[in-house]
């Protein structure tokens, strides 16, 4: 083979990978955007205070609220 199409066959190869990595990072850019808007959506998460036990030194969940 000539060294023209041995280099057209690189640029096809690397054409067709590089047009899959831009499909591949959309589709992931897409998600993690539904992604985001889903946590935005969901109703805020419960806090819970925690105390620290002076005799043991372990946190527990207070007794407020």
């Amino acid at each position: 083979m000539s060294p023209v199409v041995i280099l057209a066959v690189i640029a096809l190869v690397v054409g067709f990978g590089w047009r899959s990595m831009r499909r591949e990072h959309a589709r992931v850019a897409e998600a993690l955007k539904k992604a985001e808007s889903a946590v935005k959506k969901r109703a805020p998460a419960k806090t819970v205070t925690l105390e620290k036990d002076p005799r043991t030194g372990v946190y527990r969940p207070s007794d407020e609220g």
